[in-house]
């Protein structure tokens, strides 16, 4: 194991095999599996490298980058007729071993449509791989212009998508058009504007088109906080940049969408009528009979006279033989007077008592409605209620153990109507924010049930945008099926 002549040996051992491999692969026009061959043996870090390798390495290379270059041009239908190889350009590194006739452009090459475009990444992917294996100005020629070509179609469909309001469609286009043709200042200027139109239709618009079938000023309390609750919703949902509408906008939209127009964004109204609203004070005054005990003085002197006599009585039993038949007759005569008064008196008399009531409570009706499914929404119902209630009570008998003097405060009818109205307005607040966060799925409904797969892919790009659960089963979804529309059609820059 520890023999560095046997290392030696093994070593010259696999540096000669791997060569002789190598040729062997070459010889048959396989250059990728000798260069895999050599790339294993050169990163055997047990045995130094063979000078041999890196020009047998080179030669593979520059095999492999042919056999790749004619491939590519197989695929995209290029013609024989080159013109001579060009002399290298300033700057690039040019490899040894043979050279491949250039082509600016694409010689008779087919033209490229949905159904071929494979055919053009195919190509596009070889060629990447072409020049980094061996760099090379047909190479890079060829790649720049199907990189072109690539960009030429996306940019025709982002074109077309334009022209049909389809702006997810065609900022994802000329994203991609971007990748192939960095430079191409036509490709940034329309991709800025494309963004642009895409963030201001997928902005998403809110507003609230309230009335009330009761006049009160209980009812406008309602009204406000439940608008306020809808604001705060708006904000609290993870909408990206929501657009809150004032009284006017809100209905005019609601209008465009009850008549069937189109808005230029998706929009949300919420509708709803306040049904009751109320805040009753009543006061009850009344004079309540009542009574109240105490102890008789003429019972308590006879008690006291008989309990004397009682205990003399019982003192006279303790002595024997003693004669207590008297006391004891005069004991039953004291109880018989004591008996002949009532132990306690009752007076019967009356007080002042007022019973203060406050009663409020208040209905409202919300229904969410948006410019995207159009569809009746569920109407949800809103409610509270809350009541209040104390006696006052003067000239209570402070005998009289049933009842106390009492007095109420000033009924606080603000606080009191405003903790109903607080709960209208949270349950207003949550039952929007859900709303609100499932609106995107209106844009994946909608998708699903489009027999234009164009606008299918337009509805799965605004979903995948506005959907705060990017990495849920309907986003996979829709991104599985932009990808097999077109692969163009990645969502990354959207996802970002």
């Amino acid at each position: 194991p520890n023999s560095d002549g046997a290392l030696t040996c093994v070593c010259k051992a696999r540096t000669e095999i791997a060569i002789r491999d190598e040729k062997k692969e070459r010889q048959i026009n396989r250059p990728k599996e000798a260069t895999e061959i050599l790339e294993r043996q050169i990163a055997d870090s047990e045995c130094k490298q063979d000078p041999r390798f890196a020009v047998e390495l080179k030669g593979s290379k520059c095999e492999y980058k042919e056999q790749l270059y004619t491939q590519a041009r197989q695929l995209l239908g290029v013609g024989s007729a080159a013109a001579a190889s060009p002399p290298p350009r300033q700057g690039r590194r040019r490899a040894a071993g043979p050279t491949t006739p250039a082509s600016s452009n694409l010689v008779n090459a087919k033209a490229i449509t949905m159904q071929n475009k494979k055919d053009f990444r195919d190509a596009r992917e070889k060629l990447i791989l072409a020049d980094e294996l061996c760099p090379d100005d047909a190479v890079h020629s060829l790649l720049a212009a199907t990189n072109t070509r690539l960009s030429d179609f996306c940019v025709a469909e982002a074109k077309s998508a334009l022209q049909k309001n389809n702006d997810g469609t065609a900022y994802v286009y000329l994203q991609s058009a971007q990748i192939y043709t960095p430079d191409n200042g036509n490709v940034s200027s329309l991709l800025s504007e494309a963004r642009d139109r895409f963030q201001q239709r997928t902005r998403v618009s809110i507003g609230t088109a309230f009335e009330s079938s009761v006049r009160s000023e209980a009812a406008g309390i309602v009204l406000s906080e439940v608008n306020d609750a809808i604001r705060s919703a708006a904000t609290e949902s993870g909408l990206a940049q929501p657009a809150i509408l004032d009284d006017n906008q809100s209905t005019a939209s609601w209008r465009a969408m009850q008549s069937g127009r189109a808005l230029d964004s998706p929009t949300v109204i919420f509708t709803g009528t306040v049904l009751t609203a109320n805040l009753d004070v009543s006061a009850n005054p009344r004079t309540v009979s009542s009574s109240y005990s105490y102890e008789n003085p003429r019972w308590k002197e006879a008690d006291r006279v008989h309990d004397a006599a009682n205990e003399q009585y019982k003192n006279c039993q303790k002595q024997r033989g003693a004669d207590c038949s008297a006391l004891g007759n005069r004991v039953a005569q004291l109880r018989a007077y004591r008996d002949q008064f009532p132990r306690n008196i009752t007076e019967r008399y009356s007080y002042h008592e007022n019973v203060i009531r406050m009663i409020g409570g208040a209905r409202m009706s919300l229904r969410p409605n948006d410019s995207i499914s159009r569809s009746v929404r569920e109407t949800q119902n809103l409610e509270a209620g809350d009541q209040w209630q104390c006696v006052e009570r003067s000239g209570v008998n402070p005998q009289d153990y049933s009842a106390r003097d009492s007095s109420c405060p000033e009924p606080d009818r603000g606080a009191f109507f405003g903790g109903i109205v607080a709960k209208i307005k949270r349950d207003a607040n949550s039952a929007a924010i859900a709303q609100l966060r499932d609106l995107p799925l209106s844009y994946y409904q909608r998708a699903q049930s489009a027999s234009n797969r164009q606008q299918s892919v337009e509805d799965y790009l605004r979903f995948v945008f506005l959907t705060s659960n990017k990495s849920g089963s309907e986003a996979e979804q829709a991104k599985s099926f932009l990808i097999a529309y077109d692969p163009e059609l990645k969502t990354d820059g959207i996802l970002h």
